[in-house]
């Protein structure tokens, strides 16, 4: 029987055994790739599908459990505007699901929760959920293997402090324990989140008094597990790093465990495993005791080749209990890149949640939520997103050197949070045009400027993150300066920072510039002549920003007549900055009460491109 009318049959089959109908889809062959070390990393075999692809909606941020009773799998997931929670069920181990159906709906039929979290199982057909309409939070619990379901008051943590919870609770023998966070203080005046954590024993109606863990400063999302020694295993979100918060978007987040050795009344310092851009934990520990931690990574990996944002799913395992895990022979589950370019392409592409377990063949089902389809053709709209699936199994048996370098390095470090993924893949990568970028570490540029926030070197091209500096004095300058002569005929600069380009002060952009060469030592002569009114983000956004240039970059594009230099300068004589500023207290995007002076204006620079001369 040939492959396609073999796939009508069983799809059939399927349909005819339970209501409602599945949307057929059939697992692909993917190689699962296992890093060993600096040597080339080891194939493994795999399966995945887009389980969602033939809904016909945007779905996002899965939640999955096994329910062993039946053999059954169930996710709860986020779809529509505004957000609702629906399910789809398996009963073959993940290749075909039941079309979406609302988690509750009222008495007419229409669906009346918004979006779910911490989709739990509690045994015997007993499952729950948590929903939150602003501060006002209720659980929700299901006898009949989430078939039905009943809304119950979820007792608040804290008189005034929302306590949100996002990741599964963990059943821990006759108890339950919720873990979460609360937001203290105002995040751009140095606020954090709080990890806190609170136990029931009658599965979810009553809870002990919630504790903030001293240890858990810092960290927001928490998921628990416990290891095969006995010890309770945490791994943690932290709140991104102070240098990545202008950047509004939450990519930049990393990860770290913590241990507890007396059940959960305290707990170890965290020991962060990623500085930057990987989180979204999950915990499965396997028969043998090995714990693995499924995550997703939102930055950390180059741009494509060709100048695609990347994202991915990975997995990492500990053999001894949660105390180390290793790094250097990591699992990369997943990974795509986007299908736009530009100052948002990373936000429209990124991967959200990652929801492990274990099937009873030994093999592991990682779920996730990804966007490799997503194509935002105009401002707001609802990009398609869907529900990826990987069935995998852990490495148990294969040989792998005994390389730590990774393990080894420090937290915060490239080593640990890049990967270059376009080398993992066999990707050389390619310039614009055909040219030599050489404003780059590896071209040996060095970078100065006038007063800034970070490192100057942060205008420097980097593909593994978002480039943003800020020059925080009016005037502004910042030189770049190679160690030989170049030989240069284009300048791009990008400017400003449009995520938020509607912040009273504006996106920062430079409006009055020059554009210099050094002819000879300290002596600066212009390569354009000086720019006057140079555009806002919000002009190219109005005029040029079309769903046929969406594509196009905001930039400053500079061409001349080739000249060798040993360093280029830019200086900044006005910014878009307006000075406006939120008074103290105020909310922060009032634009009144404060008007920062001329000479305390700042420009926002997000990366400055010097290209060579072809010979």
């Amino acid at each position: 029987m040939g492959d396609a009318r073999h796939s009508k049959v069983l799809c059939l089959a399927v349909a005819l055994a339970f209501q409602p109908p599945p949307v057929c889809a059939q697992w692909k062959p993917q190689e699962i790739r296992q890093l060993n070390g600096q040597a080339k990393p080891i194939a493994l075999p795999g399966r995945a599908q887009l389980a969602s692809q033939d809904w016909g909606r945007s779905v996002q941020m899965p939640y999955l459990i096994h329910m062993p009773e039946k053999n059954e799998l169930l996710m709860l997931f986020l779809s529509e505007r505004p957000t609702r929670a629906l399910l789809s069920r398996s009963r073959d181990g993940g290749a075909t699901w039941s079309s979406p159906a609302y988690m509750h709906v009222d008495a007419s039929g229409k669906p009346d929760t918004p979006g779910a979290t911490s989709l739990t199982y509690l045994g015997a057909g007993k499952a729950m959920l948590t929903i939150s309409e602003g501060t006002t939070d209720w659980n929700w619990f299901s006898g009949d293997f989430g078939h039905t379901w009943r809304q119950a008051p979820r007792p608040p943590a804290f008189p005034k402090q929302h306590f949100i919870t996002w990741d599964p609770l963990y059943l821990d023998g006759s108890r339950l324990i919720e873990t979460g966070y609360v937001s203290i203080g105002d995040w751009e005046a140095g606020g954090y989140s709080q990890g806190v954590i609170r136990f029931s024993t009658d599965n979810g109606i009553t809870w002990s008094a919630t504790t903030m863990v001293p240890q858990w400063k810092g960290w927001n999302e928490i998921t628990v597990t416990r290891a095969r020694n006995g010890d309770l295993i945490a791994a943690c979100r932290s709140d991104s790093p102070r240098r990545f918060r202008k950047l509004v978007y939450d990519n930049y987040s990393g990860m770290g465990t913590s241990i507890s050795k007396d059940d959960g009344r305290t707990w170890s310092d965290i020991k962060p495993l990623f500085d930057w851009g990987h989180h979204h934990p999950s915990f499965v520990v396997l028969p043998g005791g090995e714990i693995v931690i499924t995550y997703v990574v939102r930055r950390g990996y180059p741009t494509s080749p060709d100048g695609f944002p990347q994202m991915g799913v990975e997995a990492v395992v500990s053999r001894d209990h949660g105390q180390t895990w290793d790094l250097d022979h990591r699992y990369i589950l997943a990974t795509w890149k986007g299908q736009v370019k530009g100052a948002d392409a990373a936000y429209i592409a990124q991967v959200q949640s990652s929801s492990s377990v274990l099937l009873p063949d030994g093999s592991l089902l990682t779920s996730y939520g990804g966007a490799q389809r997503a194509v935002r053709t105009t401002p707001g709209a609802s990009d398609p997103r869907d529900l990826g699936l990987v069935n995998w199994r852990v490495n148990l048996t294969g040989a792998l050197n005994a390389d730590r370098a990774i393990a080894n390095a420090p937290f915060d470090s490239d080593l640990r949070n890049r990967l270059d993924l376009n080398r993992v893949n066999g990707w050389t990568a390619a310039s614009p045009g055909g040219k030599k970028n050489i404003a780059t570490r590896e071209e040996g540029a060095q970078v100065a400027a006038s007063a800034t926030d970070l490192s100057p070197d942060r205008v420097l091209r980097d593909d593994h993150v978002t480039n943003l500096l800020t020059l925080r004095t009016m005037p502004a300058w910042v030189e770049l300066r190679w160690s030989k002569p170049r030989r240069i005929d284009e300048i791009r600069i990008h400017p400003g920072a449009p995520a938020i380009s509607k912040q009273p002060s504006t996106e920062c952009v430079p409006l009055d510039y020059r554009l210099q060469y050094e002819k000879s030592r300290r002596q600066w002569v212009d390569l354009i002549p000086p720019v006057r009114n140079a555009p806002r983000y919000r002009d190219f956004d109005a005029k040029q920003r079309h769903p046929d240039t969406l594509e196009k970059q905001f930039e400053y594009v500079h061409t001349f007549a080739p000249v060798r230099t040993k360093a280029i300068r830019l200086a900044i004589t006005r910014s878009s900055d307006e000075g406006r500023r939120a008074a103290p207290g105020a909310p922060k995007q009032d634009p009144g009460g404060v008007t920062a002076p001329e000479a305390a204006r700042e420009t926002i620079l997000r990366e400055i491109q010097v290209f060579e001369a072809p010979k």
